[in-house]
């Protein structure tokens, strides 16, 4: 992320996630030569004839056989503006986070949470901030469980913001 020199690279990202290829990015001539090239892979089905399906069989193979490795922190109004920019980030992609919430960081956004509201009675706001992370930390944790115990790749991302909550499920196993 840090070394994302241009966000016009995300704009090509999303859409070789969205569409499989990029607007304007071959000359005609190295269509052409696309186009040659994948004709004699096609069978002599009429479907294939046009010029235009040829190139769009190639862009379907480009999409079903490429894979785009993107690092970046979750921290920080960056990655959600990114993803509400250029949706097919969100939309085409499998989300996974690797680091779990230190609870410190739990009752921080706890704390931000319940002044934000203006809830004035201590006792109170101390016992939700106790409980705050005892609901995250173990939720994480019992969905680990779950997985080991159903035989099922399954990852659960517990967010304590609701807007940055995301769920990223990994196709079942089983």
């Amino acid at each position: 992320e840090y070394q994302l020199c241009n966000e016009q690279i995300l704009e090509d990202i999303n859409s070789i996630l969205n569409t499989g290829e990029i607007n304007s990015l071959y000359k005609q001539d190295e269509i052409d030569a696309i186009v040659k090239d994948i004709a004699s892979s096609l069978t002599a089905s009429k479907i294939f004839e046009t010029k235009e399906r040829k190139f769009a069989v190639f862009v379907e193979r480009v999409r079903d056989n490429l894979h785009i490795v993107l690092s970046m922190s979750p921290i920080g109004d960056a990655f959600r503006t990114r993803c509400r920019m250029f949706p097919s980030l969100i939309n085409c992609c499998t989300l996974l986070y690797f680091n779990k919430w230190p609870e410190e960081a739990l009752q921080s956004v706890c704390s931000k949470c319940i002044s934000q509201i203006g809830l004035t009675d201590r006792t109170i706001a101390q016992g939700i901030k106790n409980a705050f992370p005892i609901v995250h930390l173990s939720v994480e944790e019992m969905s680990y469980t779950y997985s080991e115990e159903q035989n099922r790749n399954c990852l659960l991302y517990t967010s304590p913001s609701p807007r940055d909550a995301t769920l990223s499920r990994m196709p079942s196993s089983a």
